[in-house]
């Protein structure tokens, strides 16, 4: 009940305790409930093979462990002590970078039709203005004004509590246009997909595009950060674009939304991907023609 409040993701809270907990211990008082049934069910999560959900699902039980114990409905200290390594692992740091490969990789890729609309609407959306994942996910129409070319994320699609506004360029309403058509006039995406079903979804793509290590939708937005950075963007334009607070007083006294710098930052990313995609397009051709030299 405190999630539904506090928390975006509470459904996915909900349905973990459901899957992991409920069935096997949510019968027993819990003032019987001892760490070994705790570690039961924990540990059964990690040898159905994910260690990164046992550990997300410990730390959520603490968390309601103590929430129940201050309001006085109920105490048990039997998971105090307990690790994440205790039970599973660590959900491994999302700092990966794509080189400028297979960043031009994927911007030919998606603009090649070699991917389902849906996914190549999401990752174009996401690359070109640093969006998360979950705001292009629940977008709807109504937050893109075409008059004043603006993006305005609601706080409630916002993973800060706060209002994220983007200016949109002009080469990408004819992408805009072309999605609205063919997905309708409420969602853009034309559908709402499970936040599991796309970060699955998305752990494939580095597969399919052959690269060696693996990459998430979410680094697109480490990626974007990282090769503004490299560009020469100012810091704090970038991290705004982000949906990142700012810090110190500069969150607190400075409201300016630096529309006209962040349309910048976004056109020279715009040229840095197509850029890409063309010197990896020209790779290609060119290891294709010495494969056709050597056949002759």
């Amino acid at each position: 009940n405190y999630a539904v409040h506090n928390r975006k993701n509470h459904e996915t809270h909900r349905s973990q305790l459901e899957r992991h907990i409920f069935p096997h211990i949510g019968s027993i008082p819990l003032n019987l409930v001892e760490r070994r049934h705790w570690l039961t069910a924990l540990e059964r999560i990690t040898h159905n093979g994910s260690p990164v959900a046992a550990g997300y699902v410990l730390q959520m039980c603490k968390q309601a462990l103590r929430y129940c114990d201050r309001r006085g409905y109920a105490t048990s200290n039997a998971l105090e002590g307990l690790t994440i390594p205790d039970v599973g692992k660590k959900q491994s740091k999302r700092d990966r970078v794509l080189t400028d490969i297979e960043l031009g990789d994927v911007w030919r890729w998606v603009n090649n039709n070699g991917i389902q609309p849906y996914y190549r609407d999401l990752i174009r959306l996401i690359a070109v203005f640093c969006a998360r994942t979950q705001e292009v996910r629940l977008s709807t129409w109504d937050e893109w004004d075409f008059e004043s070319k603006l993006w305005t994320v609601p706080k409630d699609n916002s993973k800060s509590g706060t209002r994220i506004t983007r200016p949109i360029p002009e080469r990408v309403i004819p992408w805009l246009m072309d999605m609205r058509q063919r997905n309708g006039d409420h969602f853009i995406l034309g559908s709402v997909k499970t936040p599991e079903a796309v970060s699955q979804q998305g752990r494939t793509f580095y597969q399919r595009l052959k690269h060696r290590e693996s990459w998430t939708l979410h680094n697109l937005r480490h990626t974007f950060i990282t090769k503004n950075a490299d560009l020469g963007a100012p810091p704090h334009i970038v991290e705004l674009l982000a949906g990142h607070e700012l810090g110190g007083v500069f969150s607190i006294y400075n409201r300016a939304e630096y529309l006209p710098e962040k349309l910048i930052v976004i056109n020279n990313y715009i040229d840095r991907l197509e850029l890409l995609a063309k010197k990896t397009e020209n790779v290609i051709s060119t290891n294709f023609s010495r494969i056709d030299d050597d056949n002759l």
